[in-house]
């Protein structure tokens, strides 16, 4: 794709809202007919549903990811937007912003893992227990590949582009801050489930701090794939053991408190002092001094309507997924 001086270079708020409401719309649609497709196929193989077959339910995740991919650039190419600029695609953003992308994906996860747990146990104390394991078998080292492929490689590439590169940086008109936030909602609330809700609230949080201050979506996208390939890893080192999670005895439950606290602490830390790679007169600038000029507020009614539509869209799939 050539990109000229006539393209878009910079998201708005009514992209962000469209290419929300996309990304709630198509991969539920495109995994309505995969599944009447593929549950037609599974059952001439004398399986209950596809998803008893590895290759099937592999197959299934791979497209219903790619759709998203797929509505990223035919939504750009529509708008004739310049993406590599307007979503910061930027691979260069220093080698010492690469560690702290390493160091960021570990605390987050570690920082916050017994104290989420601890919140999954409460929520089965008053009989909430959805399945948590993962899709995929994991019992030896070629289903350890196919699941980092599947789920780590893949969702951290298209939920990225999506969700930081065009929703977030659409909504920073309203302030770097808030766009962070906002994005990190519905980021949370797109995985329609109470359990992954607050994590995935603070991990989108994350994420889109990480776009803001290295000025490239490229290094949110290596967190994403470290958050997911670490939750992988220590899937299969438990299933490969046979290890289980310690019980919840007031001691573990302190620790997990003050383990969070001093994860957010670093976090904090890190965020403060980290430094863009060769910010001047970079796009991630361009964003911040455009936005800053203008009105915080919709730029239009169709925003407003596109927002209140996909947000209705995202708490009615996140209702159906926590209580259905």
């Amino acid at each position: 794709m050539k990109f000229n001086e006539y393209e878009k270079t910079l998201y708005n708020d009514e992209d962000a809202g469209k290419a929300y409401l996309l990304a709630l719309a198509i991969p539920i649609l495109v995994g309505f007919i995969l599944t009447l497709i593929f549950n037609a196929i599974a059952v001439k193989y004398g399986l209950v549903n596809f998803t008893k077959s590895p290759a099937l339910y592999s197959i299934y995740l791979v497209l219903v990811n790619g759709s998203m991919l797929a509505t990223y650039f035919i939504y750009n190419k529509m708008t004739k937007t310049n993406f590599v600029k307007a979503s910061l695609i930027k691979f260069k953003f220093g080698w010492k912003n690469l560690l702290i992308c390493v160091a960021v994906a570990f605390i987050t996860l570690f920082g916050s893992l017994y104290l989420i747990n601890y919140l999954f146990y409460l929520m089965s104390q008053i009989g909430y227990n959805p399945d948590t394991s993962l899709p995929l078998p994991l019992t030896n080292g070629w289903w350890l590949v196919l699941n980092l492929i599947v789920l780590a490689v893949i969702p951290a590439i298209c939920e990225e582009l999506l969700y930081r590169g065009i929703v977030m940086n659409g909504l920073r008109k309203f302030g770097d801050v808030g766009a962070i936030f906002i994005s990190a909602l519905f980021f949370a609330l797109a995985h329609g489930s109470a359990m992954q809700f607050f994590y995935q609230f603070i991990l989108g949080a994350v994420l889109g701090a990480i776009v803001i201050k290295t000025g490239s979506i490229v290094a949110s996208t290596v967190v994403h794939f470290l958050n997911n390939a670490i939750v992988v890893v220590y899937q299969y080192i438990f299933t490969v053991t046979g290890a289980t999670e310690p019980a919840f005895t007031p001691t573990i439950i302190a620790i997990s408190f003050v383990v969070a606290i001093v994860a957010g602490l670093l976090l904090w830390l890190i965020f403060h002092f980290t430094k863009e790679h060769n910010r001047e007169n970079s796009q991630n600038d361009f964003y911040t001094q455009t936005y800053k000029l203008q009105n915080k507020s919709f730029s239009s009614s169709k925003s407003i309507l596109l927002f209140t539509t996909a947000m209705l869209v995202a708490v009615v799939l996140w209702c159906v997924g926590t209580f259905l």
